[in-house]
């Protein structure tokens, strides 16, 4: 099925993929640019898939912090081709339609695409959702609803004579009273299901897919250990929730995906199984536990996330040991780093107790929120300093230079003071505070592969991110 709605990415302006610059070194490129090292990132993919595996969830890889497909071939493994499903999440049209040419590419074995659209679909976007729709096939989409008048704009569909997506039910943040979604338990939840009740009978097919839960599990915790406690709550509520709807439908065995978690979930998940945090340890053992009764009721717990491939500084500092200011902290995993932003050194100001220095871009590329621990905007690293080489070779607390800035367009880094000398001028790479900020700003990643021994600065590769709305 063809229509004129998917040619809306001609609206935005995409950047070429530059294949110009295959082969040339970092030192080479024009800046700022973002860097991606593809040994760090499938790393990155891998322990998340496997990490997700040994708690006991089924895992959704969702594609918005990078918008590209060769990462979404990492996200989902390196071979796919036995896979039954293509399972992903998205949260706008575009994404769906990035996806389309990716998804069915695969001719042997023809694993069954399934996307959840996890946002509330504008009525506005069903036209170009159809189109999806009619390109990748009828069971391949689940989209949100937390409100009885979103399911009038469906009907579109019927007109089009395909059938209705699949349903998952967006659930409040921990209670109905706050925040979006309804209630696990609420009278609009009951008010919800019954609408959908009704549509199925309608539509002669199952429609309600889940509950959707993304509740308290995020980025305002500062430690792993509170983002577990608090996915565990989340996993609680969707349990919740679907009981309440098999008893009020009358359906006491109807089986249910609960969607919960992302990235800080995902990273906690990953620690604790690393051993070495009792805390971290605790709350695992109690998800596991919970989880383990959801699956003995039919209900199938699946954990996505998104910017876990990068490794940025909000999630390198969510799981430290030690406060701010408390001493010494054990050292960064800097040999995870994936994503970095190229570009330069362009002022220097010295001072008795302190090294400040200044770098073309500040908190528009780098992300404008700061990590709970050192309470930055994103980290210099070693590369191309004191004679380093790698991004890995970072060295520790008191050599490490942070952005406490919050400025759009300059970068104020600072430390105490230390080993190694910057000039004007010199190229430096900095892990970025917020990874899915940096390509939504430069549209491109420059790969490089950190692998190749004597070759770790040169560019294998150019991933261009698809950009619309």
């Amino acid at each position: 099925m063809k229509s004129d709605s998917l040619d809306s990415m001609a609206l935005y302006s995409v950047p070429s993929k530059e294949a110009r610059f295959v082969g040339k070194s970092l030192h080479e490129l024009p800046m700022p640019a973002a860097i991606i090292d593809v040994a760090a990132l499938t790393r990155n993919c891998d322990r998340i898939v496997r990490a997700a595996d040994e708690m006991g969830f089924e895992f959704r890889p969702h594609v918005g912090a990078h918008k590209t497909t060769e990462l979404t071939r990492l996200q989902m493994g390196r071979d796919i081709e036995g896979t039954p499903e293509k399972t992903l999440a998205v949260s706008n049209i575009a994404d769906l339609e990035g996806l389309i040419s990716f998804l069915k590419s695969y001719e042997k074995n023809e694993p069954t695409a399934d996307i959840f659209y996890d946002s509330p679909l504008p009525q506005s976007q069903v036209p170009r959702l159809i189109a999806v729709q009619g390109e990748l096939g009828a069971s391949a989409l689940s989209i949100l609803v937390d409100h009885k008048d979103q399911l009038l704009a469906l009907k579109g569909f019927t007109d089009a004579g395909l059938p209705w997506p699949r349903l998952f039910i967006k659930l409040g943040i921990t209670h109905s009273s706050n925040g979006a979604g309804v209630g696990a338990q609420s009278d609009e939840l009951k008010d919800l299901l019954d609408v959908i009740t009704d549509a199925e009978k309608t539509q002669s097919q199952v429609l309600l897919r889940g509950f959707y839960y993304r509740g308290s599990a995020n980025y305002d915790e500062d430690t792993g250990t509170k983002v577990l406690e608090s996915l565990l709550e989340d996993i609680v509520n969707a349990v919740k929730a679907a009981r309440f709807t098999r008893t009020a439908t009358g359906q006491l065995k109807r089986p249910f995906i609960l969607s919960v978690g992302n990235t800080p979930a995902a990273n906690s998940i990953r620690t604790a199984l690393s051993g070495g945090n009792a805390d971290l340890t605790l709350a695992a053992t109690s998800i596991r536990g919970v989880l383990a009764i959801a699956n003995g009721e039919g209900l199938r717990v699946e954990l996505c996330a998104a910017a876990y491939p990068f490794l940025d500084t909000l999630q390198l500092c969510l799981n430290m040991s030690s406060p701010k200011g408390s001493g010494p902290c054990r050292d960064l995993p800097c040999s995870d780093i994936a994503l970095t932003v190229l570009t330069e050194v362009t002022g220097i100001y010295p001072s008795p107790h302190r090294d400040t220095v200044a770098v073309a871009v500040g908190t528009t590329i780098l992300g404008h929120e700061a990590d709970k621990f050192y309470e930055a905007y994103g980290m210099l690293t070693g590369w191309n300093i004191r004679g380093q080489k790698h991004v890995a070779d970072t060295s520790r607390d008191g050599d490490r230079w942070w952005n406490y800035s919050k400025a759009r367009e300059c970068g104020i880094f600072s430390r105490d003071k230390g080993s190694g000398e910057l000039v004007v001028g010199q190229r430096v790479r900095i892990v970025p505070g917020q990874g899915s900020q940096v390509g939504r700003e430069l549209g491109r990643y420059f790969v490089v592969d950190s692998e190749r021994k004597g070759k770790e600065d040169e560019v294998v590769d150019i991933w261009v991110r698809w950009k619309s709305w």
